[in-house]
């Protein structure tokens, strides 16, 4: 169904003043480095990444938030918020979670914004799934997921109401993105990498959506889940950062002339990216325990299953709401991974918030409002720490200072009761590689 069309839609002004002077989330604050690496680390090939739980409709009801205005509630001026956050922040790629109404309305946003858009419903009755978008001009998809949790049942040990607590028809999004050919600094108009070629004249054109048959003898293969693709971008490509031939319209010299620019220039490595949201009810640790390692030990198998030269630079960003603090076995489990029987073959993650001594992590992602007034930290972005750099990452400003300038979450200006986490990423040396010439 459309969204509600006799919904009042959003104020023109839409707080935009407030927006460009006072919003609390603008600033990308540079994470501390050498001067002697600043200039080098400035050089290097980059992407953003964003991830944000926004709140599932079937959730912004008036019984679950008392103090927050009905208006505020309204799915089309949640949506619209969001919106302004995403195009504030441009972020390459984007991971949300509990998102519905995805073919009505976020996935022509996401289009006519330039992003390819993959997505998968949860299991059961619920209506929201998670989501993965990325800019088509820079990456191109190889590989796609969908992780169901609700294997768990068949899996965990116990009698049918022990295991029964594990249906909690949550699901995971996962996706291999390999970066487009770029560009080198001498060869852009601006100073800085462009995308020369356009991924979809350049590349195979991939169905309108692309489903994920269940294997039964595979346990972390999907059992009644597909992915929903957009077509604006191919879904396979060749092994080489620069394009075998040029596209077919193009002509001799003009293909001449991007093999030239596909000289030995740094590209990112392909990014296993995953949209994550574990089960939300705090009694149940063991439950979002189980589907981290579950998350884990597919994503590894997912990273094994690429070709070699994939494998060999892959990076990994694994982002969303696990439900769980920063001191949490789940979130324990996540640094830990490289330290398990076999590792993670991705190498050690952790997050793009964490100290350097990885004891503080961000200091919240979501609010509860009113009577219980608190702060809770439930969303991370993990990354492979081996494989890639933070530079940048948004700015969390202080509970204090949130609490005063708003009297509820969601509000004017946000649309959903979390928060966005963004980090802008460069390959770390040792993963950097070359197009082949």
């Amino acid at each position: 169904t459309k969204p509600e069309e006799q919904e009042q839609t959003v104020p023109s002004l839409f707080l935009w003043n407030f927006r460009s002077s006072e919003f609390l989330f603008t600033a990308m604050t540079p994470v501390s480095a050498s001067p002697s690496s600043a200039s080098f680390v400035s050089s290097l090939p980059s992407f953003s990444l964003l991830t944000y739980n926004v709140l599932a409709s079937y959730s912004a009801k008036p019984q679950y938030f008392t103090n927050v205005k009905a208006e505020h509630l309204k799915h089309l001026h949640r949506w619209q918020a969001i919106l302004a956050e995403i195009d504030l922040h441009g972020a390459d790629v984007l991971c949300l979670q509990e998102v519905d109404q995805y073919r009505e309305f976020w996935k022509p946003e996401l289009e006519e914004r330039g992003y390819q858009v993959l997505y998968t419903k949860r299991t059961g009755l619920k209506t929201d799934g998670e989501l993965i978008a990325f800019r088509h001009s820079r990456f191109y998809l190889t590989d796609q997921r969908v992780i169901t949790y609700n294997d768990l049942v068949a899996l965990a040990p116990g009698d049918e109401a022990s295991r029964a607590q594990f249906a909690t028809d949550n699901t995971s999004l996962a996706a291999v993105l390999t970066p487009l050919p770029q560009l080198d600094k001498d060869h852009s108009p601006h100073g800085s990498a462009e995308v020369f070629i356009d991924a979809a004249s350049s590349l195979p054109a991939t169905s309108s959506s692309a489903s994920i048959s269940s294997s039964p003898s595979s346990p972390s293969s999907p059992s009644s889940a597909s992915i929903s693709s957009s077509p604006s971008s191919a879904s396979s490509a060749s092994s080489s950062s620069c394009p075998s031939s040029a596209p077919s319209s193009s002509s001799s010299s003009s293909a001449a002339s991007s093999s030239s620019l596909c000289r030995s220039t740094p590209t990112l490595p392909s990014i296993l990216v995953a949209s994550v949201h574990l089960f939300w009810n705090p009694e149940y640790t063991h439950v979002r325990l189980a589907q981290t390692r579950y998350l884990l030990r597919t994503l590894s198998e997912m990273a094994e299953a690429q070709p070699e030269h994939v494998r060999e630079h892959l990076a990994a960003v694994v982002a969303g709401d696990f439900n769980a603090n920063f001191d949490s076995p789940p979130y324990r489990t996540v640094l830990n991974a490289h330290h398990r029987a076999g590792g993670f073959s991705l190498g050690r993650l952790r997050s793009a918030y964490a100290s350097d001594d990885g004891r503080v992590d961000a200091p919240y992602s979501s609010f509860t409002h009113g009577k219980h007034a608190r702060d809770r930290l439930v969303d991370y972005l993990f990354f492979s720490s081996e494989r890639l750099h933070v530079t940048s990452r948004l700015g969390l400003p202080s509970f204090e200072r949130v609490s005063a300038a708003y009297q509820s979450f969601p509000n004017e200006s946000y649309g959903s009761d979390h928060l966005c986490l963004a980090a802008k990423f460069t390959p770390r040396w040792s993963s950097i590689h070359h197009p082949p010439m």
